[in-house]
């Protein structure tokens, strides 16, 4: 009677054990669901402080300059026909750099490349992008900042080998 006793009191713990098992992986699943979503409005909010900020002391430098470093040919901001970093940028009526005043340039956010800067004729633009294989994570982040930021941001999806590569754009004149 013993040995049935044992063998019942085994079978109950292997079942107990199983369910709770079965309980904690559909917790765990859905606490990542819900740490995902956390997790893309976090980096949204970081991406569209940070766009904010790199604009506006772009925009600074401009409004405090508006000749620029020419009076004969007067543009007001930093002169960069390819991309170049945001962090190294001098505002073109000063000879200083735009962070010179305030605040240095924050780090970009896990995974993104730094802020960068370029002024094709006709625009200024500021961007930042990651190239990433958890894109659909990613790309409702990016989404959320350029429909925060409004008309002045768009962004762009590129794949490659199974790469994709999300862009930033934050367009500052155009």
């Amino acid at each position: 009677m013993a040995c049935r006793q044992r063998g019942i009191s085994i079978v109950a713990i292997l079942v107990f054990a199983i369910a709770l098992v079965a309980v904690l992986t559909a917790s765990l699943f859905n606490a990542g669901f819900a740490n995902q979503q956390i997790n893309t409005q976090l980096i949204a909010a970081d991406l569209i402080a940070q766009g904010r900020f790199v604009s506006q002391t772009i925009e600074r430098c401009a409004s405090e300059y508006p000749q620029g470093a020419s009076a004969a040919a007067p543009d007001p901001f930093p002169d960069a026909a390819t991309s170049t970093a945001a962090a190294g940028l001098v505002c073109p009526g000063s000879g200083q750099t735009v962070w010179a005043t305030g605040p240095s340039p924050p780090p970009s956010p896990a995974g993104f490349s730094g802020w960068t800067y370029y002024h094709p004729p006709n625009a200024a633009i500021v961007q930042i992008a990651i190239a990433t294989t958890k894109a659909a994570t990613l790309l409702a982040s990016v989404q959320k900042a350029v429909a925060a930021i409004g008309s002045a941001a768009s962004y762009t999806q590129t794949t490659t080998s199974g790469v994709t590569t999300l862009t930033l754009y934050i367009t500052l004149r155009q």
